[in-house]
């Protein structure tokens, strides 16, 4: 198993936080806080994008499963949001209406990190 994960706090998770609710006296269940490496990141799409750019996050439909993906601005998927905490609670806002965009933070050899929250 990797350490993304497990819900154990260790200096390899540091910057890999997946969703976590805002504090705060509001209690917004939506008030998600997006921290996290993309998943499934398309190549293609990755050599496009640069850090600095933001990105929306969707619901996806993949057969019978919802997923969470992250689209450029010209609505190609760049890779998914995927095995974190409160990925299904992102889930149930995404289909409730609630929009989020995300900020890449950094890139890498076929990969990327972007850190975000709703949009209002």
């Amino acid at each position: 198993m990797s350490s993304k994960k497990t819900l154990k706090s260790s200096s390899s998770m540091a910057g890999n936080k997946g969703a976590r609710a805002s504090g705060g006296a509001n209690n917004d269940a939506c008030d998600l806080h997006i921290d996290v490496d993309l998943e499934g990141v398309r190549l293609p799409r990755l050599e496009r994008i640069k850090v600095g750019d933001s990105l929306v996050v969707e619901l996806r439909a993949e057969g019978q499963f919802p997923t969470v993906v992250c689209v450029d601005s010209e609505g190609e998927i760049v890779g998914a949001l995927s095995a974190f905490l409160n990925l299904a609670q992102l889930i149930r806002c995404l289909r409730d209406g609630v929009n989020y965009q995300v900020g890449v933070t950094q890139i890498r050899p076929g990969g990327c990190h972007v850190v975000g929250t709703r949009v209002h």
